[in-house]
């Protein structure tokens, strides 16, 4: 993934010699960092991709490409110079630590442009909207599974058994430095409109049968079913070339499993405890 720089001129009609021998010994630093292949200017498609550091000779040069290709790198009348590095794919978190890591190698007034920074600050945008809204999301569903149960009890059993799947899924992308990109930053909501509909199937159960037996007796098989159906939709995933799909579709899979097994045992489990709490007291 090319990641792109604006080089301003410092409002000069034209590029000086100190200017060129700091760019070429940015590209020089830049290229020896195991993050990065290699870089593209204006010369690469002619040469080594080192700028001339003579401003004469960059004149010359500039006549020889055709002005469609040197206009998209190097612009006198926006004073600024274009280049870009070749690397890797990262997460947002790891193109942002790459530029600034290349940043402190330099004095130059570069200016990160192009997808990348646009990437990052999306990145930025999604996970602090999740932040906000996953919560917002979670309360509004338990004030209408509240008024649906028509009891605070079972509405209750739903928070553990709910909350459970989406706080191992992110535990597991945390112990294994799974990165924060724009698949895998909706996993917790995603995560969550899986599993609330299985304790919804559950609950209405509970609430016709009026034990959490009767309640698993009818509910076991179609959250078994749909479970695996959804399993399968997303699991194929895992076969995407996209590195972020194919950790989606690896963690969504272990939600739904996981989602599962929280709506057939967690949640019966603590409204048969919290029954018998009832009784004894």
């Amino acid at each position: 993934m090319p990641i792109e720089f604006r080089f301003y001129l410092n409002s000069l009609p034209e590029i000086s010699e100190p200017q060129l021998k700091q760019i070429n010994q940015f590209l020089k630093t830049a290229r020896e960092h195991p993050d990065i292949d290699g870089f593209l200017t204006l010369f690469s498609f002619n040469g080594t991709g080192f700028l001339p550091e003579d401003p004469e000779q960059f004149k010359k040069a500039l006549k020889i490409l055709p002005p469609a290709r040197s206009s998209s790198w190097y612009s006198p009348q926006k004073a600024e110079l274009r280049f870009s590095l070749q690397g890797s794919m990262k997460s947002a978190r790891g193109y942002k630590k790459l530029i600034d890591d290349l940043l402190q190698t330099t004095d130059l007034p570069l200016e990160p442009a192009g997808y990348i920074p646009l990437y990052i600050s999306m990145i930025r945008n999604i996970t602090r909207t999740q932040l906000f809204s996953f919560p917002l999301a979670f309360a509004l569903i338990f004030i209408l599974i509240l008024l649906f149960a028509g009891s605070l009890k079972p509405a209750l059993a739903v928070i553990p058994a709910n909350l459970m799947p989406i706080a191992v899924v992110l535990g597991i992308m945390g112990w294994f430095s799974i990165p924060i990109d724009i698949a895998t930053a909706t996993i917790a909501a995603v995560g969550l409109g899986i599993i609330i509909d299985d304790s919804i199937h559950f609950l209405f159960a509970l609430k016709k049968e009026g034990r959490w037996q009767g309640a698993l007796h009818r509910t076991a098989s179609p959250i078994l079913s749909t479970s695996v159906i959804i399993l399968c939709a997303f699991a194929l995933m895992l076969f995407a070339r996209v590195k972020s799909i194919q950790w989606f579709g690896l963690l969504t899979s272990i939600l739904i499993i996981l989602a599962a097994v929280a709506d057939l045992l967690l949640l019966p489990a603590i409204i048969a405890s919290s029954r018998k709490g009832s009784r004894n007291a």
